[in-house]
């Protein structure tokens, strides 16, 4: 009550000050009438009050109108992140900086693995790797483009720890593409560089270098492309392994100590202008023996798979093709192989082809095939070979035999597929890997020329592939650089 008393006593003097104030207030009170009048017939309907407060204090426009939401220094439009990862990107395309890329002690992958995730299906994400590369290893669940960009093609974009994989594809993608990206796995131990179980893999201007006991590239299910890319191994076995699955291979290269490509296809597949080369790092050592480049197996019934403009150079077993449906094996450069080409097919034909073999040019062990146009050298048992009931069909073939041939040897009953006659001191056991190489001449052994000798036989560390006709049409060129410039340590 007391304090009441005093409130009554304090506005009883003001009683003549509010009342003026109230004549003054009814006064500005008409002219704000008029003027609020005329504001409500030129602004649009709702929210008057809360737009005329936002264009007095913009900075309070949270709960209004989404373009109000944001108080001056940008305009519409997403606004790229940047973080101590080197990362920052758009609502579909990110991008990983491995110049200025940071490990994260917590799997710095899971990181980027968890920014892929938040992106749509067929997002791309963009690696940075012009003078150091990213070590991670990344596991993709969904449709994805990863694409490299470089300016040294000998600094991979991604390099995976020791024995874990470059990239790991889950079934749940549809379609993972590699572009223009360098990977690398220097001890892969037996975990493969790429290993997919997805739908569809496509390796697209890429390069692969894989040193381990796995194969550089797994392939389970699916479709894998190959297009102007290069694999290059180091491996105990194939370097490409392929299982239950298409094939789709075009000018691209294959180099590995061992097998090259080991597949057993489902469909229809087709392999285009693809290079095989044998490295020579196990060349004379019982480890690179008996190597095959191609080793396939149809399991479809009535499959057709296509090779044309193949280089199969340095192969003990150049080609060797097996399986219920049919084939087509054309234009095509077999060279430097014992046998250069073994069919189990019900159906193949073989036209056109170079091949230099020195046991057995075309060997058929079952089926039937059509044999026309080929140009066999250097052979010592057999230019064209059917086994029991096997059935050939051959014309316009020309078969040079090695002059020397095994005129001097009794074979007796020893099957052709295992008979040889190189001198001991002629074996690949007396050559330094990566020296001189000698081929069968009209005189016996000659030299090759230094720079078909390039060509021929190179080791792990010394191969590098060639441009691309597509990339050597826009101005493109290799760097120059050393063997392994990587600096990935973080």
């Amino acid at each position: 009550m007391w304090m009441r008393k005093a409130m009554n006593k304090l506005a009883k003097p003001a009683l003549g000050a509010v009342s003026g104030a109230l004549a003054l207030g009814c006064v500005w009170l008409a002219s704000g009438a008029v003027t609020r009048d005329v504001a409500s017939a030129q602004m649009p309907m709702g929210y008057n009050a809360a737009k005329v407060e936002a264009l007095t204090r913009p900075c309070f426009g949270v709960l209004l109108d989404p373009r109000l939401r944001s108080c001056g220094g940008y305009g519409h439009g997403y606004y790229p992140y940047r973080s101590k990862y080197g990362y920052y990107g758009s609502p579909r395309t990110i991008t990983v900086n491995c110049d200025t890329y940071r490990a994260d002690p917590n799997r710095p992958d899971a990181w980027i693995e968890r920014q892929i995730e938040k992106l749509p299906s067929y997002s791309k994400v963009r690696f940075i790797s012009k003078t150091r590369s990213c070590v991670m290893s990344l596991r993709l669940e969904k449709s994805i483009i990863l694409e490299g960009v470089s300016t040294n093609d000998r600094i991979p974009a991604i390099v995976a720890r020791h024995g874990s994989p470059c990239i790991r594809i889950e079934p749940s993608a549809d379609l993972v593409v590699l572009r223009n990206i360098s990977l690398s796995s220097q001890r892969g131990d037996n975990t493969s560089c790429i290993s997919s179980s997805g739908k569809e893999l496509t390796l697209e201007q890429s390069q692969v270098r894989y040193d381990g006991d796995a194969p550089a590239v797994d392939i389970d299910a699916g479709r894998f492309n190959l297009v102007d890319s290069t694999l290059v191994a180091r491996t105990l076995t194939a370097a490409l392994s392929i299982r239950n699955a298409e094939l789709f291979s075009q000018n691209s290269y294959i180099a590995t100590t061992y097998h090259g490509l080991k597949a057993n296809l489902v469909g229809d597949s087709r392999l285009e202008g693809i290079t095989f080369i044998q490295l020579a790092d196990w060349h004379g050592f019982e480890r690179g023996q008996n190597a095959r480049a191609i080793d396939i197996t149809l399991s479809t019934y009535k499959s057709i798979i296509s090779l044309n403009r193949l280089q199969i150079l340095n192969f003990a077993q150049g080609l060797h093709i097996e399986g219920v449906g049919e084939g087509l094996i054309s234009n095509s450069l077999f060279e430097n192989t014992e046998h250069a080409i073994v069919s189990d097919l019900d159906r193949v034909r073989i036209l056109n082809n170079f091949i230099m073999a020195r046991e057995i040019g075309i060997d058929v062990t079952r089926g039937e095939a059509f044999i026309g146009g080929n140009k066999i050298a250097l052979v010592r048992t057999a230019g064209m070979l059917a086994k029991d009931g096997a059935k050939i069909r051959a014309v316009d073939n020309m078969i040079d035999a090695d002059p020397e041939g095994c005129r001097h040897l009794k074979w007796g009953d020893l099957d052709p597929s295992v008979r040889t006659c190189t001198p001991w001191y002629k074996g690949s056991e007396f050559e330094v890997p990566g020296g001189p190489v000698y081929v069968s001449g009209p005189e016996g052994p000659e030299e090759v020329a230094e720079s078909r000798r390039s060509a021929i036989l190179q080791l792990f560390d010394d191969f590098w592939p060639k441009v691309p006709a597509s990339l050597a049409e826009n101005g493109y060129t290799p760097s120059n650089y050393v063997a392994d410039p990587i600096r990935a340590t973080n």
